[in-house]
């Protein structure tokens, strides 16, 4: 795994890396090992600090967001027969992205180049974002564009 952070404007001070790196749990000699690689692993259970949950001070108990994602990543086991899944109404969003995943999936197989913009996109220009829309609307194409719209079966 790598992880890039940086400022476009200034290069960062000695404090935003320590930062960095105490947020993401990377930190030489007390997360990494000598070799980069860390002491945590699923024999382990990834260093979890079970005291620290029993006392709430830590509500995963793993140090690091970075942790924290490669424990639920190698935690997840085999791939789950979604056939027999039984989604309520609140699980509306998984449905959509698994029909949008499945349509650009098949346009692969079919030699077809999926309409995602992010394959032709200038990362330099990349910024993240947050939208707070009202019920109903057309948050496919406000989000994602008409290109992916046009591509996804309407519910």
């Amino acid at each position: 795994m790598y992880l890039v952070w940086y400022d476009g404007d200034k290069p960062l001070s000695p404090g935003e890396v320590k930062a960095h790196e105490t947020f993401l749990g990377l930190r030489m000699g007390t997360d990494l090992l000598p070799n980069f690689r860390r002491g945590g692993t699923v024999q382990n259970r990834w260093l979890q600090d079970r005291d620290a949950i029993a006392k709430g001070t830590s509500y995963t108990g793993l140090y690091g967001t970075t942790m924290q994602d490669i424990a639920v990543q190698e935690s997840m086991g085999p791939i789950q027969d979604r056939t027999i899944e039984h989604l309520g109404l609140t699980d509306k969003a998984i449905v959509r992205m698994r029909k949008i995943l499945l349509g650009l999936a098949k346009q692969t197989k079919e030699g077809e180049e999926p309409p995602i913009s992010a394959l032709h996109s200038d990362y330099g220009t990349i910024r993240s974002a947050a939208a707070v829309m009202d019920r109903g609307s057309d948050w496919v194409g406000q989000l994602f564009g008409e290109s992916l719209k046009a591509h996804v079966s309407a519910e």
